[in-house]
């Protein structure tokens, strides 16, 4: 397994535009031989709050509601190798984190 971190200052995989948004979740990214998993920490948004899309081989998180306890105004993009699949991926919520699993192809 590799896992690569990044927090709301790192340069890894942390656009610029992103780092101008209100609230940034530190987030990490973890190799398994069939899967990626993506970890974001989103401490008091709202799973019903959060958008979650992958295209062109980037998944963004994202987040637009002024009604949110904290800061909720954030957007996240990493980009992911050509064999992550858009037709399978999973999210999972709780204890203030989401977890997004895609699966790998073989390409």
């Amino acid at each position: 397994m590799k896992t690569f971190t990044t927090d709301a200052y790192g340069d890894v995989a942390v656009p610029a535009a992103a780092r101008r948004t209100e609230f940034l979740p530190d987030v990490a990214l973890a190799e398994f031989p069939d899967y990626y998993e993506v970890t974001a920490g989103l401490r008091g948004i709202s799973p019903d709050d959060v958008t979650v899309s992958f295209r062109d081989q980037v998944l963004t998180l994202a987040s637009d509601s002024p009604t949110n306890p904290t800061p909720g105004l954030f957007r996240y993009s990493i980009g992911l190798p050509a064999d992550a699949s858009a037709e399978d991926i999973s999210c999972t919520f709780g204890d203030d984190e989401i977890v997004v699993t895609i699966a790998r192809e073989c390409l």
